[in-house]
Order: C-alpha cells, then structure tokens, then sequence
C-alpha cells in the first residue's frame, strides 16, 4: 500500500509537467494504474481478517470508493475552475501523499500464524446454502487455480464488468451533455452514481449473507444490465438520475460481494493473487469499454447502441456468476 500511495503521488505531480502526449502515458496511464490495485490489496487483506460476516466487512472498507467519487470529483473541478489543470495535479498528488502514505502503515497484511490457523477453521460465513461449510483449502497453487472453470468465469465476467463501467463513467458526461444538459448538470449524474455506491455496498453487505454471495452478485449485475436499458431511453434529468441511481446500487454491491464470493471459492492464502489475476480481467475491459463506445459513437453519432453493448455484457456477466461452483477437486 504504501508503494501505490508513493506511486500515485508521484503520478500526479509528474502529470502536471507533461507537455506532450506519451509523456501522459508514461505518467498517467503507466504511474497511475499501480494506484488502481488498493481494492485489491485491501479486499485481500479484510478477507484474511475477517470469515464471518466478511462481506459486511469489505462492504464498510469499500465505502471509500464510492465517497471518493463524492469528493474528489468535485475537489478537482474546482481546483480546475480556481487554477489551471497543471496545479490542480500537484494539488491532488500532495493530497495522495499526505493521506496514503500513512495510512498505509497502519494497514497489518494478515493475522499471525496462529490466527490464521483459527480463522482457517472457522466457517465461511452465512452464506445461503452454504453455512457451516468449512473454506476451501487455503493453499491452491496457483497453477491449480488456472485449471478450473469458475477462476475464468470470474475473468470474464469482471471483463465485462469493467467493459461497462468504463464504458459509462467515459462517455456518461459527454452523453448527457449532448441531450442538452450543462457539464456541471452532468457531473451532478456522476456523484448520484457514487452515491448509490456506497448505498449498494452496505446494502449487498448485509443482504448478501443472508440471500447468499453468489446470488448477491448475480443480482447486482442484473441490476446494471437494467439501468444500462433505462438509460437508451432516458431523457430527463430525473431519468439520468433515476439511472445513475440503480446503477451506482447494482455496481456498488458487486465488486463487494464477488470478491467475498472469490475468497470462500478459492481460500486465503493466495487470495491478493488470485484477486489481481481476477482484475486483469477488469482492466482489460476498462480499456474495451471506452473504445467502443467511442468507435460507435463516431460510426452512428449516437450511444445507444453502445449503451446496449453495455447492457448485454452485465447480463453475460451475471450469466457467468451463475456457473460459478466450488472450487473443483
């Protein structure tokens, strides 16, 4: 962790030097993206800790995500409004130093031997259909992870997932804009997003174990296939907001409760691992997503088919989920 805040930091001050395209990938893109891997780490690291009531657990550290679409998003616009974008990065890359590098020392990576051999022991929370059963083994190799079917449902779903998500959080703005709503009307529908985030975190967080992990997520991405038909036919303003809404529920609840699902599956011991491996998926589709959503849009001048790309891939996600089974012996 304290290396992703190092790194993140050292992104946006550099960013703020750039003067010519590649230097942006170098520092933005390259720098940047190691920043992206905290949900990870910390997903890892509170699945560890935490075997009972785990995704309530992740779905309280989560929040933080959904919070930060509430804050910085508006932080940076203003820093762009009172300054230019040059200092507005160093800003942003000052506050990243100052809040994560320590925190980061206080972050303990896992219990120490003798409790991790308790939590090992002890049942995989309140799943339905699944309580009193014991966690998988906890020491998978990895070459044993890539042999079965349900780590590659994982991939592809999470491709999916993050084909969508990118797809909306790159071309929302620039959508609404063009049905004729200011960009600070627009930014508004983002922040709305975030908002349900966090709603759909602690909600999946308390649902989950009761309705069961597998079933949670299905749901959550059933929930943003709808919100992505919703919104080839919204309009109004209250429309935007009614799909940013079930969509920031749908998106919050997911990530929380397919990570806890990933940890009962495949146990502890490899869990950062197997989750990183698991995003790449994600990341793969952060960068379909945009793409096609641009290479649409320039080919009919509209998004709706694009939207419904993206309604599609969250119904193949949850499709995906479903034959999602204990890990195969």
């Amino acid at each position: 962790m304290l290396i992703v805040g190092a790194s993140s930091g050292l992104g946006l001050l550099l960013t703020s030097l750039t003067g010519a395209p590649w230097q942006l990938f170098i520092t933005y893109s390259l720098l940047l993206s190691v920043g992206s891997v905290m949900f990870t780490i910390s997903s890892s690291t509170i699945s560890r800790w935490f075997t009972r009531r785990r995704t309530l657990a992740m779905a309280l550290a989560q929040t933080s995500s959904g919070f930060s679409q509430v804050i910085v998003v508006p932080l940076a616009a203003f820093l762009l409004a009172a300054f230019d974008w040059r200092r507005a990065f160093v800003v942003l890359g000052l506050v990243a130093w100052l809040v994560i590098v320590p925190l980061s020392r206080l972050l303990k990576k896992e219990p120490a031997a003798s409790e991790e051999a308790t939590l090992a022991s002890v049942p995989c929370g309140n799943a339905r259909g699944a309580k009193g059963a014991a966690c998988p083994p906890s020491d998978i190799p990895l070459a044993g992870v890539f042999k079965t079917r349900s780590f590659w449902f994982f991939v592809v779903a999470f491709l999916f997932n993050g084909t969508c998500f990118f797809l909306v959080s790159t071309h929302l703005v620039p959508h609404a804009t063009d049905m004729g709503f200011s960009l600070e009307q627009a930014a508004t529908v983002i922040s709305v997003v975030g908002v349900a985030g966090i709603a759909g975190r602690l909600l999946i967080g308390v649902v989950a174990e009761s309705l069961g992990k597998k079933a949670a997520v299905m749901a959550c991405a059933a929930l943003q296939a709808v919100a992505m038909l919703w919104l080839t036919r919204a309009g109004g303003l209250r429309e935007f907001y009614l799909f940013a809404f079930v969509y920031g529920l749908g998106y919050g609840g997911y990530g929380t409760s397919a990570f806890s699902l990933i940890g009962d599956i495949f146990g502890l011991r490899r869990l950062g691992s197997i989750m990183g491996l698991i995003d790449v998926g994600f990341f793969t589709g952060s960068a379909i997503g945009p793409m096609v959503g641009g290479l649409i849009f320039d080919a009919s001048r509209s998004y709706t088919l694009a939207f419904l790309c993206g309604a599609l891939a969250m119904g193949a996600s949850s499709v995906l989920l479903g034959l999602v089974r204990p890990r195969e012996s």
